[in-house]
């Protein structure tokens, strides 16, 4: 009983797997507070939760193995924990998006020139970005033009 999330992208499967940005795998954890009590007992009948942290880190090594990538970030979490990521990961990239295309509708309306917006502004985000979340990592932002929309990619490369 693991939850390991994916992060792949469209079309990019092969590449993701041999080159992760993070491994994420989440086991049954006991959760501090009374409210919890009664989750912690049904975790505890069925979950030996030291064999299953044990086989967290084998299946993480298992991934490590399979990539091309070295030294992928890897953290050991809660079940919970680790689907809260995959979701929370997937809104800041819908948010990201989402606000790339209000950006143009709003550029659009006013006469000015959205891509020059968007690369003004994905500097401050791309600096804030590499500040405050991936320190050993640089981003890149590319924008590109569908039906009035910016859809926005973000690459991420390891500094060298």
């Amino acid at each position: 009983m693991l939850f390991s999330p994916e992060f792949l992208r469209e079309s990019m499967a092969l590449y993701d797997n041999l080159y992760p940005n993070r491994i994420i795998v989440g086991y049954p954890k006991l959760i501090d507070g009374e409210q919890f009590d009664e989750e912690n007992e049904a975790i505890k009948v069925i979950a030996d939760i030291p064999a299953l942290e044990k086989a967290a880190r084998t299946f993480a090594a298992l991934l490590q193995e399979g990539a091309i990538k070295e030294d992928i970030p890897t953290l050991f979490m809660g079940i919970k924990e680790a689907e809260a990521v995959k979701l929370f990961a997937n809104t800041y990239l819908a948010l990201r998006v989402s606000y790339f295309n209000e950006l143009d509708t709003y550029a659009e309306m006013k006469g000015l020139d959205s891509q020059s917006i968007i690369q003004g502004v994905g500097l401050i985000l791309v600096l804030a970005h590499i500040i405050t979340i991936l320190p050993l990592v640089m981003v890149a932002i590319v924008c590109r033009k569908t039906r009035n929309n910016y859809w926005l990619t973000i690459r991420m490369y390891l500094k060298t």
